[in-house]
């Protein structure tokens, strides 16, 4: 009972971070564009889904019960991605296999998708297709770079009992700084950050001679949603932005310290260096979003060819480097 109760505060620790993960981000993103923001601007993510809460939605009168219910059902599924993370090489609340998030991931896209037609908003149909063009993208990457992620593992680690998101975690911190010596786990790491663009949306598509956002597939789909309705969706949204950053950061950042102090390998130290890692990849996130200008959108399957090239890369790396020393080396 209290391993739960451990797990259940933790999920709940990152859900709470979330919004303030999105402040962070817009913070940093106003900052290197030159606009100045105070410190208190970092919570506004909670003021603004304080105030959605306490205004009574307005829907559609052609919209369907599932217009209403789709904002709750993609909430518990960001809700479920965040008890499948643990912190450090702990574990979590849930054990999630990355095939079952991958389809979790679509099946958020999928309902939103029918919101938006449901909706029978000017904009909803261009954002709910736009959505699942997205999907098609990054699914496919995404089945990919597991493939890649398992072989890797397996090879690495075979006698390990583990299986999901925590054994690729608990593995990642065994290897601490040597992780910069493997290859194969820094084409993954790009390639996770371009799945993760996709994912979020963070590419930009659209006219650049205009000055309006509407190219975004599920920001289209909101729109016609409001009050705690909007607040529910926009809490899925920055849920989905600290998991996938939380994630990069346990998976692809360093998570020991080079020098060998008994404290230092201690999960209390893992716990320490969970902010530093999480800021860096809010930082990172902040950089390659904000100087990018739109594409076009027959452009934006460009860095998913590239994201899938990495990844059969690395499979190619692992499967000859397990060979290799399996015939022994001379």
């Amino acid at each position: 009972m209290i391993s739960v109760a451990f797990f259940l505060l933790q999920g709940l620790l990152l859900m709470a971070i979330s919004p303030l993960i999105f402040g962070i981000e817009q913070w940093l993103a106003a900052w290197m564009q030159g606009r100045t923001r105070a410190f208190r601007f970092l919570l506004q993510p909670y003021r603004d889904l304080w105030k959605l809460a306490n205004i009574t939605p307005a829907r559609p009168q052609t919209a369907s019960w599932f217009f209403a219910a789709v904002p709750m059902m993609v909430l518990a599924i960001s809700v479920c991605l965040m008890f499948s993370l643990p912190i450090g090489n702990g574990f979590s609340l849930l054990a999630m296999d990355p095939i079952l998030l991958v389809y979790l991931l679509a099946l958020h896209r999928f309902l939103l998708s029918l919101a938006g037609l449901d909706g029978e908003q000017p904009f909803g149909g261009l954002g709910a297709a736009r959505t699942m063009y997205f999907n098609f993208i990054s699914e496919i990457n995404f089945f990919l770079f597991i493939i890649a992620m398992t072989l890797f593992w397996q090879a690495s680690q075979p006698e390990s009992t583990r299986s999901g998101l925590s054994a690729w975690i608990a593995a990642h911190q065994t290897l601490g700084w040597g992780i910069a010596l493997q290859p194969q786990l820094l084409l993954l790491g790009i390639v996770l950050g371009i799945l993760i663009l996709y994912e979020l949306e963070r590419i930009p598509v659209g006219d650049p001679a205009t000055h309006l956002e509407l190219s975004m597939g599920e920001k289209g789909v909101t729109l016609a949603w409001q009050g705690r309705d909007l607040a529910l969706v926009k809490l899925a949204e920055h849920l989905r932005l600290g998991f996938f950053l939380i994630l990069f950061g346990d998976l692809f950042l360093p998570g020991g310290w080079p020098v060998p102090v008994a404290w230092l390998q201690t999960p209390l130290f893992s716990w320490l260096l969970f902010p530093v890692k999480l800021l860096i990849a809010i930082l990172g996130m902040a950089i390659i979003t904000n100087p990018r200008a739109k594409l076009r959108l027959g452009r934006v399957a460009g860095p998913a060819f590239f994201a899938g090239a990495l990844s059969l890369l690395s499979i190619v790396f692992t499967i000859s480097f397990h060979l290799y020393f399996q015939a022994g080396s001379p």
